[in-house]
């Protein structure tokens, strides 16, 4: 069972705000927060758009089963500035039973060209054990193989039928380094769930 949810992280992750809202407004209020970057009202319309296209994945779910979007973010280059590098997603969904988190990794990884072995490793957070799955794709952009990285928390809650992912990815080449230490560190304090 989903508590309330607190999650911290750091000060590079900006929490979207994923109710219907005005995209515009929220434009203008992004590019105000971020007022002494000289690039953050070019930006946040963008950013506006991309939590407008993720609140309408949530309100647009169709079933119980259907992956229920809970939170989002946006990792920033620094802290000071308007400058998103990649993006996380936190979402429930029904885990089958039997499913164990191996599994969940398969799926994860379907579909997609791996580029190098993936590599997953536990963790211990506020919300109790779970398991940090770290790979990067090769995705064909433009006529050019490009690697894009990705980095999902998966807390297993088999009791619940419940599966829980935190899921980071990144197309930017040098972000790659940071991605899978900054989606765990906000895993390590995601509380209630």
């Amino acid at each position: 069972m989903i508590h309330e949810l607190t999650i911290g992280g750091f000060a590079r992750w900006l929490p979207l705000e994923l109710t219907p809202t005005d995209e515009a407004a929220y434009a203008r209020r992004l590019a105000e927060a971020y007022a002494t970057d000289p690039h953050a009202a070019e930006v946040a319309p963008a950013v506006a758009s991309m939590a407008g296209r993720l609140a309408g994945t949530r309100e647009g779910r169709l079933s119980d089963s259907d992956p229920f979007l809970m939170s989002a973010w946006l990792l920033l280059a620094d802290a000071t500035t308007l400058s998103p590098v990649a993006h996380a997603t936190l979402q429930s969904m029904p885990l089958p039973a039997g499913q164990e988190v191996l599994d969940v990794v398969r799926d994860l990884l379907s579909g997609h060209e791996v580029h190098g072995a993936p590599t997953w490793q536990e963790l211990t957070t506020s919300s109790g054990a779970a398991t940090l799955v770290h790979h990067r794709l090769r995705v064909w952009r433009q006529g050019e193989w490009v690697v894009h990285e990705r980095a999902a928390v998966l807390w297993t809650r088999p009791e619940e039928g419940l599966l829980l992912v935190l899921d980071g990815y990144t197309e930017v080449p040098r972000s790659c380094h940071d991605l899978a230490p900054a989606v765990a560190q906000l895993a390590a304090s995601a509380e209630g769930l």
